[in-house]
């Protein structure tokens, strides 16, 4: 997994095929913690949201995207609620 800020990934080809994008809105080193991030956002509205395992943290992701202008907008819409979200990129 690649890390990317958002001024980086700005200048990387998010379209390429095997690669998507996930918006992580928190890491959490309890998994409970975790579970109750998720739940929390379901229960906000959120309906795609997963937990990704990450050396040993949990990372709460929502929203898996292939195009880099539908990424985009999602993050400027979720940091009115979640400032700190921040995007990952994944070669699949």
């Amino acid at each position: 997994k690649e890390e990317i800020t958002e001024n980086s990934a700005k200048s990387s080809l998010v379209n390429e095929p095997h690669r998507k994008g996930n918006i992580i809105l928190g890491s959490f080193r309890n998994k409970q913690n975790a579970l109750n991030f998720r739940n929390q956002l379901k229960s906000e509205g959120y309906n795609n949201v997963e937990i990704i395992p990450y050396n040993s943290t949990y990372r709460v992701a929502v929203v898996e995207i292939n195009s880099k202008e539908k990424i985009y907008y999602q993050l400027k819409s979720i940091r009115k609620k979640y400032p700190n979200a921040w995007l990952i990129f994944i070669s699949e």
